[in-house]
């Protein structure tokens, strides 16, 4: 993890823990946990050494004004863009109806009107480009609260050998650890960050964390409610 990039996910792991004949020392048992994956990029994924530094200066620069999102919205070429919205979005459609059993024996399937849009920035494919993942020890930590979510992180870090003083200098400094979770564990983050803004230090600061969304529950959420 020192040389390659990588990215940190976790979140929150209920297990419970039920007996039948329940004793003084066999009592059912209810525990809030946290489990991570380590996902380690291709070798040739390369992260700028200037990263960490160029993150800071755009946090401080952004903290001075309001965020305009208009900025990431705005595209030079506006009508491009809607339409390879509109015949991805006509293919999904068509997808979903030739998927389906009754249209399986459709004899027309590989008509050239029936086929994908083609890709506006097709990310590369095959062995060379795989993403590992590595599954660390499950903390038992819950992670619902602000503290939870400190010392998880705490935990991620001493579970990966980045808990000496070196280790916690080039975090203040230099590094950055994108940390992937949900709503609840983003919000966690971002709370931690702005409670410690004032902190004496860049790690005490966090300002080595970068949490980002990850939209494994909002895709959850959006899929049933297509079928409705």
């Amino acid at each position: 993890v020192k040389k390659r990039a990588w990215t940190l996910s976790y979140d929150n792991v209920n297990i419970p823990k039920r007996v039948f004949s329940m004793r003084t020392t066999n009592q059912s048992q209810f525990i809030s946990a946290c489990a991570a994956t380590l996902w380690v990029l291709p070798k040739h994924v390369h992260i700028p050494e200037s990263l960490g530094h160029d993150y800071r200066e755009m946090r401080t620069e952004g903290g001075s004004e309001p965020f305009d999102i208009r900025t990431i919205l705005a595209t030079s070429d506006q009508e491009a863009a809607d339409a390879r919205i509109e015949a991805s979005t006509k293919y999904r459609i068509l997808r979903f109806l030739l998927d389906t059993p009754a249209f399986q024996a459709y004899s027309d399937r590989a008509d050239p009107a029936l086929l994908p849009p083609p890709p506006t920035d097709q990310l590369p494919a095959g062995e060379e480009h795989i993403t590992k993942q590595f599954m660390l020890y499950t903390a038992d930590i819950e992670e619902a609260s602000y503290d939870g979510n400190r010392r998880a992180i705490q935990e991620w870090l001493r579970q990966l050998g980045f808990n000496g003083d070196d280790d916690k200098l080039e975090l203040a400094t230099d590094r950055i650890i994108a940390f992937i979770g949900d709503q609840l564990t983003v919000e966690r983050l971002r709370g931690l960050m702005r409670y410690r803004h004032d902190d004496i230090n860049g790690y005490e600061r966090l300002d080595w964390v970068l949490p980002v969304f990850g939209w494994l529950h909002i895709r959850k959420k959006i899929s049933p409610s297509k079928l409705l």
